[in-house]
């Protein structure tokens, strides 16, 4: 599965902190995930030097944004890996399953930011509108009577 970000998400990335932050408000949108992956992410920055490792591969800060680049390169470099022993092999089985675990994560959370994007004007709360529609109202007839 890879996180098959919306263009319009490119360079809104979500750190983290910023993941951990979106399921702790959003629980029940991730009833048949399991989330822990991002708890132990962050447990390994706070027990070693403060980062972690993406599919046990790629080295981030909690700070920095998971980009799909650094998802397809742990992937990569997981496909590549020929563990030499047994404790290697249940290594790289924990760093495949928290990385697909993060994909899906991930989905859950593009696919509520682009609803959130595209959101129409709400009268109830003086909403004007995700960015995207206001930017399709600005550009179209979208709104306008």
């Amino acid at each position: 599965m890879m996180t098959n970000i919306y263009s319009e998400m490119i360079g809104k990335e979500p750190s983290l902190y910023e993941l951990r932050d979106f399921i702790d408000n959003n629980n029940e949108l991730f009833e048949n995930i399991n989330v822990n992956v991002v708890e132990e992410y962050l447990k390994f920055c706070k027990d070693y030097s403060g980062s972690y490792y993406v599919g046990g591969q790629i080295k981030l800060l909690p700070t920095d944004p998971i980009t799909d680049n650094s998802i397809i390169e742990a992937k990569s470099i997981n496909d590549k890996v020929v563990p030499d022993h047994m404790m290697e092999k249940s290594s790289l089985i924990h760093s495949k399953n928290n990385l697909d675990n993060l994909e899906k994560i991930l989905h859950v959370y593009y696919e509520y930011k682009i609803m959130e994007y595209y959101a129409p004007p709400s009268n109830s709360n003086s909403n004007m509108g995700g960015e995207g529609y206001i930017k399709l109202a600005n550009e179209t007839m979208i709104g306008k009577k």
